[in-house]
């Protein structure tokens, strides 16, 4: 008897160490590119809680310090996902021949059109005839702004004037009058407020959501199509581990901002200020034929603006894995 009951519980063990094995030999491995920004945190999260391991998956974060190299190493198979790709982004290097699929929304804009502290304007009217900074014509920090100037009766090609400014000289710009606004984005715009330096005229993804009732999706998580045609259950985990990921983000602040804190080079309390300034960051639901239609009609907007020749359609590549 005694004999039995010992047999039977080494083979319920050996089948238990057997399916830990086998757990661990189907890890998937996935290196992820991010662009070092204040929405890396739930990415962040996510490798040092061990969220990905626990969804199957030994996830390689490959910071990048801008898009254009994470998108070339996307494009040239050295990354599998870029987890918070611009969703404009995603959509002209479709264009291009490129195969990206977005797999979830990740997060919400951050950007502010800023004017100079002491500046005398006030309101987004007040730009009429004045010279504006974006980083580029291509990029969220035009497309939202002229987005929202032409919802207030704005012409954007004609009645103001744009200039590209690279993002580490936009405060300089304002600073020395070279330009009327400057288009920033946090956790820049938290700093440079709290410096002095600059005051917010005008909160572009409030405003947004005031005009239309939707959100902007500045950045989703992109995904490589032929990853994800060769790994299309990895590719519903990964969404998965997000989901968790944002979600621990919200509930636990403070330990999410410890954890991001490093890599970031912000402290915990620094983290904690930018997040009181942009409360609702991160999309908290995976693809929602809400979020669907909100992405489909802010790809009609950039239609509109002439930044793609074609209208594009969200839902030929923004796919549930």
């Amino acid at each position: 008897m005694r004999h039995g009951v010992l047999a039977r519980t080494a083979v319920v063990i050996l089948g238990l160490l057997v399916g830990w094995g086998s757990q661990a030999a189907a890890q998937t491995k996935m290196r992820v590119g991010h662009i070092v920004d204040i929405d890396s945190i739930p990415l962040l999260v996510m490798v040092q809680k061990g969220i990905d391991k626990k969804h199957g998956l030994e996830v390689e974060l490959k910071p990048f310090p801008g898009s254009s190299p994470a998108h070339t190493a996307l494009r040239g198979g050295a990354l599998d996902s870029i987890a918070n790709m611009g969703t404009n982004a995603a959509a002209l290097l479709n264009a291009e021949g490129g195969d990206v699929k977005i797999v979830r929304g990740f997060s919400l804009a951050t950007l502010k059109v800023a004017v100079k502290a002491g500046s005398p304007l006030k309101v987004l009217g007040d730009l009429r005839g004045k010279k504006v900074a974006v980083t580029s014509l291509a990029g969220s920090s035009y497309i939202m702004t002229a987005m929202v100037m032409k919802a207030r009766g704005i012409d954007p090609k004609k009645d103001v004037e744009v200039a590209t400014v690279p993002s580490a000289s936009l405060v300089a710009a304002l600073e020395k009058e070279q330009v009327a606004s400057a288009t920033v984005w946090e956790p820049f715009a938290t700093k440079a407020v709290k410096d002095g330096t600059i005051r917010i005229l005008v909160d572009l993804g409030q405003e947004y959501r005031d005009l239309y009732k939707e959100e902007f999706v500045q950045a989703g998580t992109g995904v490589a199509g032929s990853f994800l045609s060769k790994n299309r259950d990895a590719g519903a985990r990964y969404v998965k581990a997000l989901d968790e990921a944002i979600a621990f983000t919200y509930d636990h602040p403070e330990e999410a901002n410890r954890l991001a804190s490093d890599e970031l080079k912000m402290s915990p309390a620094e983290l904690a200020e930018i997040r009181k300034n942009w409360p609702n960051g991160w999309v908290r639901t995976g693809l929602t034929p809400k979020l669907l239609e909100d992405a489909n009609n802010m790809y009609r907007r950039m239609y509109e603006l002439g930044i793609h020749e074609k209208l594009v359609d969200a839902k030929t590549f923004w796919v549930v894995p």
